[in-house]
């Protein structure tokens, strides 16, 4: 299965107003997570339209892909900003894939590689990962119990695991 057969693209874009101040938001490599910039006003910025993250949206940097920057947003990154330009955002199919589940997906070194791979351009920090290429990622998927009991294992204090039997 391809992850672009999980995830459909958003296009409900937010029109930016020159009054307004948004709370603007980037993505770190490696699954590392979001990251909050200094707020902009409308009138400061080049852009027409911005998109606001929902909680457990899938959004990805377009450049510098070969990094892996790509996350899972969390609630409180729910209702911040990115540029759509720079920054597509999808929601999952909630009947097959967990945003937890994804959001350790994010952080795989497989995963990692698979966006690297796909990269076009010849100027290594100019590097693109295209919306069709992203979505060609293969995904090795498992049940939804299945990923549920991996996002337990892998959020568990490690005293329970302890207690489990895992040591």
């Amino acid at each position: 299965m391809l992850l672009g057969d999980l995830l459909t693209k958003r296009t409900d874009y937010t029109p930016v107003s020159p009054e307004a101040e948004y709370a603007v938001v980037g993505v770190q490599r490696s699954g590392w997570g979001f990251v909050r910039r200094e707020p902009v006003r409308g009138d400061s910025m080049q852009f027409s339209k911005l998109m606001q993250l929902e909680e457990g949206n899938l959004v990805y940097r377009t450049i510098t892909a070969f990094e892996a920057p790509s996350a899972v947003v969390g609630p409180e990154f729910a209702g911040t900003f990115v540029t759509p330009q720079a920054f597509p955002v999808f929601r999952f199919d909630a009947n097959r894939i967990l945003p937890e589940f994804m959001s350790l997906m994010t952080t795989f070194p497989e995963f990692h590689e698979a966006m690297s791979e796909r990269c076009t351009g010849t100027v290594l920090r100019r590097k693109t990962l295209f919306v069709a290429a992203f979505q060609s990622i293969p995904i090795n998927l498992p049940p939804l119990d299945e990923q549920q009991r991996i996002v337990d294992l892998v959020s568990a204090p490690v005293w329970q695991l302890y207690c489990m039997g895992f040591h």
